[in-house]
């Protein structure tokens, strides 16, 4: 359980960073 609970937050924090990417190269 704590397993998956870890790749979900990895995967959060994949997205954010990709969200955050995306916004910073359309400027």
């Amino acid at each position: 359980m704590q397993d998956r609970k870890n790749i979900y937050r990895s995967h959060a924090f994949a997205c954010t960073c990709a969200l955050s990417l995306v916004r910073w190269s359309n400027q």
